[in-house]
């Protein structure tokens, strides 16, 4: 049975797994309220488009809309539910008011928060990266029925990303559709890269690309040392957000898949990539209790890993289980 279920594991990808749990650290360490501004900036400006792309690598264009719209309300808004519901309980310990953090839950923003009828809207945390992902999926999925014109679909995300930044200046909207419309440049090129097979292309002229692909970041960050702008808060220029994302996210690739030869190092942070979702719905309901700075966030941090392994490994078994049993009865 122990090895059914590692057969059962064994259909992902190791290399991609590894360049997730690496991202999801680098977000949990750009957390910390003490860092240097320019480290916080380095990984601003790529964790989350990085996790925008992946998902779009992933995009099935066959499926219908209506089960892909079914299928991502289980995978993101459910899971955005229980990390609310973790935040909502945590800040009525910190304030013993629910009402904030409940406002803040079904509004769904990130950064800074917003005012809504001379009422302010706290932000909802990290938890926004799953309302915006849930639309940017939906709107390159829905565009992939229609069109398949790389070139257009790439000028349309592209001034959807511009058009996100820019009006938030002047309202932002609930359920983070603006991160969202921001992020669907992201989906898309990360479905262009599974389609044309372009990251196993270009891993393949790493000595070529991969100082290429550094030295583009570097310059992005000449450029503009403050590029991050996925959750709105920066308003900058948007041709250099996407740039040093797509550049930094096959710096991260090209790494894992060097990294794969190294079995140990690679099971490790594999097993941390394959529970991201669930670190982040622990990580979103506790950013507000838990102090963000010196060794009770490390601590915080490594139990949150910890726990999250722990429960993406039972709900693995508990699938697995479910699977064998309902398999007899379907034939």
């Amino acid at each position: 049975m122990t090895r059914a279920i590692g057969n059962f594991r064994d259909k992902r990808i190791e290399w991609l797994d590894s360049a997730k749990g690496i991202v999801i650290i680098l977000m949990l360490y750009g957390h910390f309220d003490n860092i240097p501004c320019m480290v916080k900036s380095v990984i601003y400006s790529f964790h989350m488009p990085f996790f925008f792309i992946l998902s779009g690598y992933f995009i099935d264009k066959k499926t219908s809309t209506k089960h892909f719209i079914i299928k991502k309300i289980k995978q993101l808004l459910y899971p955005y539910l229980l990390g609310g519901l973790l935040l909502i309980i945590f800040q009525s310990l910190q304030s013993s008011s629910w009402v904030t953090p409940l406002v803040s839950v079904l509004y769904g923003t990130s950064g800074a928060g917003c005012t809504i009828l001379n009422y302010y809207v706290q932000p909802v945390g990290p938890l926004w990266f799953l309302w915006g992902l849930f639309w940017a999926l939906i709107i390159v999925q829905a565009y992939l029925h229609f069109f398949s014109r790389p070139l257009i679909a790439i000028c349309i995300f592209t001034l959807l990303a511009y058009g996100a930044v820019k009006s938030a200046s002047h309202l932002i909207l609930p359920f983070s559709i603006q991160q969202g419309l921001n992020g669907c440049i992201f989906v898309y090129l990360g479905f262009i890269a599974r389609e044309r097979d372009l990251l196993h292309r270009a891993c393949s002229s790493g000595r070529v690309l991969i100082p290429l692909a550094i030295f583009v970041w570097v310059a992005s960050f000449t450029l503009d040392t403050d590029i991050h702008q996925m959750t709105l808060m920066h308003h900058t220029a948007t041709l250099y957000f996407i740039t040093t994302s797509i550049s930094a996210t096959f710096i991260i690739v090209a790494f894992c898949k060097y990294l794969c030869k190294l079995s140990l190092i690679t099971n490790c942070i594999s097993k941390i990539g394959r529970s991201t979702l669930c670190i982040l719905c622990l990580h979103g309901g506790t950013y507000f209790f838990i102090p963000r700075v010196g060794m009770i966030y490390l601590l915080t941090c490594t139990l949150i890993i910890l726990l999250a392994i722990t429960i993406r490994s039972l709900l693995s078994r508990c699938m697995f289980l479910l699977t064998t049993l309902r398999t007899p009865f379907s034939r």
